[in-house]
């Protein structure tokens, strides 16, 4: 008896942090996951809260909200900052409300100043928000990986197949803990 009671009580804690899970993430997310060099980088930065977020509000990729990291593998570093430009002007915020979203834009310029270009590789970038209206917390999100190729390379057809550089890792662990729960009930309604 005690077997299928503290069961019950798993499956629905399961249940409960399961939709907790799907309730929603940041997601930021790349309009593609290959460019050729010097081609526009769309950032997208969806609000899947429940809850508004405020972001900076701007249209360019900058360093004072964002960090770039690329993949480099020098002495067991992985990856690897680049430096974005950055905006000396005032900057304002902005609330982005549940389910809503913002787009960035980075055209591949690097440097405080933006005069380098992005050299060729595997890269993601972090987005700050904050979820606290009053002041700045700097929570962050981080979009999937994306790639820029060396100038004039062809792409091949698996280069090619757009895959959205989000990851739902919320939803499929949502999906994992239903699964597990399901598969509890079972085995303590068999007993």
């Amino acid at each position: 008896m005690h077997y299928k009671f503290f069961c019950l009580v798993l499956v629905t804690l399961l249940c409960i942090f399961s939709w907790a899970a799907a309730a929603g993430n940041i997601t930021v997310s790349t309009d593609k996951s290959t460019y050729q060099s010097k081609e526009m980088v769309k950032i997208i930065v969806e609000n899947n809260l429940n809850t508004s977020i405020d972001i900076l509000d701007l249209q360019q990729l900058e360093g004072s909200f964002a960090k770039l990291k690329r993949f480099v593998n020098i002495s067991g570093i992985l990856w690897g900052a680049v430096g974005l430009p950055m905006d000396e002007g005032e900057v304002s915020g902005k609330t982005l409300k549940p389910g809503g979203n913002h787009t960035y834009y980075w055209n591949q310029d690097i440097g405080k100043q933006g005069t380098g270009e992005a050299h060729p590789g595997h890269y993601f970038v972090e987005i700050e928000y904050s979820l606290n209206h009053e002041q700045w917390t700097k929570d962050s999100a981080k979009s999937g990986e994306f790639t820029i190729l060396q100038p004039n390379k062809e792409v091949s057809i698996e280069e090619g197949c757009e895959k959205n550089g989000r990851r739902d890792i919320g939803f499929m662990v949502s999906g994992a803990l239903v699964i597990v729960a399901a598969l509890l009930f079972f085995a303590a309604s068999k007993t």
